[in-house]
């Protein structure tokens, strides 16, 4: 590694966590409050009970004995034992592990953005305003704010994409194990998937070459390798009770705009007008408008360059419409093994705002003769999702339980009742 791609690495890595501590200021000072509305009910429940098994019985977080009966944890799909995040819960317990994993997702989502834009040889300003479009969007914040820690899955995505741009195929297919391993089995994981093989075929089309096709054969078996152990848990427990979900839902294009540009992405807020989830939470992925409009050059200043990402854009956000007609995405996805129990196709937003950051990043590369410009720009967006995406996070820290009731303090007590407790007072 050269001097200067050094610097450029330590200047990423101080730039990720300043921007990850930045956009999560509502959580900072708050590690150590469990919140209790929405699913982090669910999630603490489980991070309390794979805590408990390792610090106090002393064994591997098999079973989780204290809700509903009792229920398997390595073999949920949304369980997050082997990933090395589990060392913070270890260590801090796991209100405050949660909340800083919550954190440094932010960060790692930040330099994968800009690890993906500069293999794609943007320049480094570029690179920052793809990865700020990527994680200053609203749709982490929301997601975060209800309890969605399956969400955090997505901000490996760039770095997959960078690496197999890069045929780093072991890499690659370790991010993509420690997906599934995190616990974002259900939608991250398979998106990234998808999203990854079209790309592979665009680019095996544009090369004229099987290239990309064995790239991406090679990463998706061997993460399948690494996977086995939770895969296998995962088919022998559940194979025989997946929920099937019928392709019916359906958002009008409309309401998919709003919910990219609108700058009301309150979490509290009544979902748009024809909306079939009644929470916004499902909707927003806030793209500020100065990014639209620097995607917008980006497009029209290097059509085939940006060819790429644009019909990925284009086929994320019509199978975000749902059930628009019999050949649609949505509804040939629900076709596949695995994917007949998808819902919510406004999901397919998340991943809209990385294809859109890469563009973000073609177009502020045309201000290279005007860098105070788009310094400036840049500086004006980020600021503008600052105050639109963050304020959600406030609501992981909401529904505070009484004194003394699953407080950071509780999860070091030997009380195996505690999630139980918190049910039966009437937290949801």
């Amino acid at each position: 590694m050269t001097r200067e791609r050094w610097n450029e690495t330590k200047l990423l890595a101080l730039g990720s966590a300043l921007f990850a501590l930045v956009f999560s200021y509502p959580l900072l000072g708050h590690l150590g409050t469990a919140g209790l509305g929405r699913d982090w009910n669910l999630n603490l429940e489980m991070a309390w009970a794979t805590w408990d098994s390792v610090t106090r019985l002393h064994q591997f977080p098999w079973y989780q004995p204290w809700v509903c009966g009792g229920y398997p944890i390595f073999a949920d799909p949304e369980s997050r034992i082997l990933t090395p995040f589990f060392l913070l819960h270890l260590i801090l317990g796991p209100v405050v592990g949660l909340h800083v994993e919550v954190v440094a997702h932010i960060a790692i989502g930040f330099a994968g953005a800009y690890f993906l834009a500069r293999v794609l040889t943007i320049s480094p300003l570029g690179a920052v305003a793809c990865a700020a479009t990527f994680m200053g969007s609203s749709w982490y914040y929301l997601h975060m704010g209800v309890g969605h820690v399956w969400a955090l899955g997505y901000v490996y995505a760039p770095w997959i994409f960078a690496l197999f741009y890069l045929s780093a195929v072991t890499p690659a297919a370790i991010l993509l194990a420690l997906v599934l391993y995190e616990g974002s089995t259900v939608y991250p994981l398979p998106y990234t998937v998808l999203l990854l093989g079209a790309l592979a075929i665009i680019l095996a089309a544009e090369r004229r070459s099987l290239r990309p096709f064995i790239v991406f054969a090679g990463i998706v078996a061997l993460a399948l390798i690494l996977s086995g152990p939770k895969l296998i848990s995962m088919f022998r427990t559940l194979g025989g009770f997946a929920r099937p979900w019928p392709a019916d839902e359906v958002n009008p294009p409309a309401l998919l705009v709003q919910s990219l540009f609108s700058r009301n992405q309150n979490l509290m807020r009544s979902p748009p007008i024809g909306s079939i989830i009644p929470g916004f939470w499902e909707y927003g992925a806030y793209i500020s408008p100065i990014f639209a409009t620097l995607a917008v050059v980006g497009v029209l200043s290097n059509f085939r360059r940006a060819l790429p990402w644009l019909i990925l854009s284009g086929l994320l956000f019509i199978t975000a419409m749902g059930a628009v007609g019999r050949y649609s995405p949505w509804v040939q996805l629900h076709h596949l093994p695995f994917l007949y129990e998808w819902r919510v196709p406004s999901r397919s937003l998340i991943l809209v705002s990385l294809c859109l950051g890469v563009l973000t990043g073609f177009g502020t590369d045309r201000l290279a003769n005007h860098k105070l410009i788009a310094i400036v720009l840049l500086g004006a967006a980020m600021l503008d999702c600052w105050l639109i995406g963050p304020p959600s996070l406030r609501e992981a820290l909401g529904w505070p339980p009484p004194p003394g009731v699953l407080t950071a303090s509780s999860f070091n007590l030997d009380q195996h009742d505690i999630p139980c407790e918190a049910i039966r007072r009437g937290t949801p």
